[in-house]
């Protein structure tokens, strides 16, 4: 079926054949969100290395709005030459097509998909302030005060949201849902006491837990997170479905030479290899991720099926 491959079919004239080099001019990489947050910081990690061995500029551009659309838009309107890509993550890779009924473009007719780059899980988090040390005393504390609780969420229809709404009917509880734009201003708000909980991606916010500003009760993985060892998985209290991460990769638009993707393939890898990188990943709460384009889509097509059901059952959609 045509745009479900991993990789295109070949062509009757090679890129290699043709004469032309790549790269021969900046890469542009793609991000559907705002300068300073998550997504942003980790993709300048692996431009730099990138960067450093391809011997050419690569420039990260904030496409920042609608849940990631307004970057992937742009992206797969670009020429499909390899140089414009985009680091995309569960809105744009998966969600937003279940999500959105005007959407440009769906993600395996319209992205090459060039590989993996990480994995994030989440954590329930409150603020210090609130009474509650445990998640059994949370637990508690919701079931005393049904419907009277927010949670933040980074929007409507976000990752964080949906791994907040496991939870939640997990043990039964309700409480009110306050969405933001971003991660971070959800947090923020949690911060300031404005909210009393969140689901929190630990790839934005390891440095809020390690510092005191948000308190993790349990984290939404199957094992504990090396990073925060001592919090106690959903899991280990029962609730062993209560699982969710946030994938990210690089894709382009459909249609790219297959040996351009083979090549952006084995530099993203080589890039995810290097110890600088890997660390800084690693201090920001993300899993690194590395293998083939074919991988990497087989990765993003089990997530999907996983998300969708998630979305069928809970009723989560745009608003």
């Amino acid at each position: 079926m045509a745009g479900l491959a991993a990789l295109p079919a070949a062509t009757g004239r090679s890129w290699a054949a043709s004469g032309a080099s790549f790269p021969s001019r900046p890469i542009r990489i793609l991000v559907g969100y705002q300068a300073g947050g998550t997504l942003d910081r980790q993709v300048r990690f692996v431009a730099e290395a990138l960067q450093a061995s391809m011997g050419v500029p690569v420039i990260v551009e904030n496409r920042p709005g609608a849940s990631g659309n307004i970057g992937a838009s742009a992206l797969v309107q670009a020429p499909a030459d390899g140089y414009t890509l985009m680091l995309a993550e569960n809105a744009t890779l998966f969600l937003n097509q279940h999500l959105f009924k005007n959407l440009n473009y769906q993600p395996y007719r319209d992205f090459q998909f060039i590989g993996a780059m990480g994995m994030s899980s989440f954590a329930l988090v409150v603020n210090p302030a609130f009474p509650t040390r445990t998640l059994e005393e949370f637990i508690a504390h919701c079931r005393a005060h049904p419907g009277q609780l927010n949670y933040a969420s980074a929007g409507v229809t976000s990752a964080q949201r949906i791994a907040m709404e496991l939870f939640l009917h997990a043990y039964g509880l309700d409480m009110v849902h306050v969405a933001y734009n971003g991660g971070r201003p959800a947090r923020l708000d949690l911060m300031r006491g404005a909210v009393q909980a969140m689901m929190a991606e630990l790839s934005g916010g390891l440095d809020n837990i390690r510092s005191g500003q948000i308190r993790p009760l349990a984290v939404a993985a199957r094992e504990r997170v090396p990073s925060i060892p001592d919090v106690p998985t959903f899991a280990e209290k029962g609730a062993k479905d209560v699982v969710y991460v946030s994938l990210t990769g690089f894709v382009g638009p459909a249609g790219m030479p297959a040996e351009i993707v083979h090549q952006l393939n084995a530099e993203l890898n080589k890039a995810l290899s290097d110890r600088k990188v890997e660390g800084k990943l690693r201090e920001d709460g993300v899993e690194r991720l590395q293998g083939s384009p074919e991988a990497f889509l087989q990765r993003v097509r089990a997530e999907d099926q996983r998300n969708l059901a998630i979305l069928r059952a809970y009723n989560i959609h745009s608003e």
